[in-house]
């Protein structure tokens, strides 16, 4: 009897909240809320989260929404730990490029005592790191820590003269500084465990891109999973939208990100908030139109995220990071962990179709007997 009160105030607490915000009323909501914890485990939080109070979605739009609860499940059983390795930025980066999987020209791995770069030199020092921004002064570099995600650490930098680079969203700075920065940070939060850093030379992206922001590449994150029959199905495609100046594109970090439909037309951007979600048709810095625009090469990136897959099969669930060049799609990198909350609150829709409800809803009866 205690969890069901426990239940009623946290959906009459979720119902204070966004009141303001939809026509629905209390009983309303707390039917759909106690259904749906019924069917997917998703919890009154998740559905505020979700904005699922919104009008604008059927009933029957709102079962689709995969609960944290459904992820966790999904994720333990289909991707191995043991395996996860492979996605590592710095094994995933050597590996596509060994068997020809379009990734970014990797320069080496910064480390203070073991780096090194593709060419069998070193990447330890800051005379080291001279000698990389000296040797291709026309180059912009992306360093990212191997550990880090959702943007944490990445710098994109280029050689500006006398010992100094520009960094994407800091302005200078000398090398001497950057050196001392990337030989003392813990993005892995491990102690006793310094960060190494991967060298790329950064993609070059599609012109179209640059209307939403030239000082980073943008992102189409591609969510595919592997069925139980063998086949590769996508379950969501966004495009990540950096404001202006950013530095990176996650959309956690006050960026935004579109749905991108199967034909490869673009909806309007998202911009998830606490307590509602705002919703740009054009870019809210550049006003460059956002939805109905078609995306470049969309069709290859899709085509090139079931590739990947097929290449770490071991692995069901992935979440692709594609940019896209003037020349096609390039793979970032690969996530196990590809953050259903953020996909979600940006195209408006839940991802629990086709062959994965079919696995989920087996796994789910597995699990709850």
């Amino acid at each position: 009897m205690l969890k069901y009160h426990r239940f009623l105030k946290k959906a009459y607490n979720i119902w204070k909240k966004s009141r303001s915000c939809t026509s629905l009323g209390f009983l309303k909501q707390f039917q759909e809320m106690y259904k749906l914890r019924r069917l997917n485990y998703l919890e009154p939080e998740e559905y505020h989260c979700y904005h699922l109070y919104k009008d604008d979605l059927s009933w029957e739009e709102k079962t689709r929404f995969l609960s944290q609860f459904q992820y966790y499940l999904m994720e333990s059983r289909v991707n191995p730990r043991k395996d996860v390795g492979a996605l590592n930025k710095m094994i995933f980066s050597l590996f596509g490029s060994a068997i020809g999987l379009p990734v970014p020209s990797m320069y080496g791995v910064f480390e203070p005592h073991f780096g090194y770069t593709l060419s069998k030199g070193t990447l330890r020092t800051e005379d080291d790191l001279n000698l990389m921004f000296g040797k291709y002064p026309e180059t912009t570099f992306v360093i990212k820590p191997i550990s880090s995600y959702k943007g944490m650490g990445v710098l994109r930098c280029k050689f500006i003269g006398e010992g100094n680079i520009r960094v994407v969203g800091e302005g200078e700075m000398s090398i001497a500084e950057l050196h001392k920065r990337l030989s003392d940070s813990s993005y892995s939060k491990q102690r006793y465990v310094k960060d190494s850093y991967i060298v790329e030379k950064a993609v070059c992206q599609h012109p179209f891109l640059d209307k939403y922001c030239d000082t980073t590449a943008q992102t189409l994150r591609t969510v595919t999973y592997i069925t139980s029959n063998g086949e590769i199905q996508v379950l969501a495609t966004l495009l990540k939208i950096a404001r202006w100046g950013s530095a990176v594109d996650n959309v956690a970090i006050s960026n935004i990100g579109a749905r991108v439909n199967p034909d490869g037309v673009m909806e309007a951007a998202v911009s998830p908030q606490k307590n509602d979600i705002i919703i740009f048709e054009n870019h809210p810095d550049t006003d460059a139109p956002i939805k109905g625009e078609t995306l470049p090469y969309y069709n290859e990136a899709v085509e090139i995220a079931k590739e990947a897959h097929s290449k770490v099969h071991h692995l069901r669930s992935i979440g692709w990071d594609i940019a896209i060049s003037d020349k096609g799609p390039v793979i970032i990198e690969g996530n196990f962990g590809w953050d259903q909350i953020s996909i979600q609150q940006v195209t408006r829709r839940g991802i629990i179709e086709g062959e994965f409800e079919v696995d989920l809803r087996a796994m789910m009866k597995s699990h709850l007997g």
